[in-house]
């Protein structure tokens, strides 16, 4: 599955996760807080996804999603 922004933003929010919580998780920090500009970045379109990142966001918010 390929993941455009659109289609990460969309899956964010459905599953209840903010751009920071995205970015913890994905292991993006900048002066040891998370860096939701990368995840805005991604979803704008402004930044590639890159596919190792598209399977962990897909990975995240799947099991996000089966918890509500």
């Amino acid at each position: 599955m390929n993941i455009d922004g659109n289609t990460m933003r969309a899956m964010r929010l459905s599953a209840g996760v903010t751009q920071s919580e995205l970015a913890e998780y994905l292991g993006y920090f900048t002066k040891g807080e998370p860096n939701r500009s990368v995840i805005s970045r991604m979803e704008n379109g402004n930044q590639d996804i890159n596919v190792r990142i598209q399977m962990l966001v897909k990975l995240f918010l799947d099991a996000k999603e089966a918890v509500l």
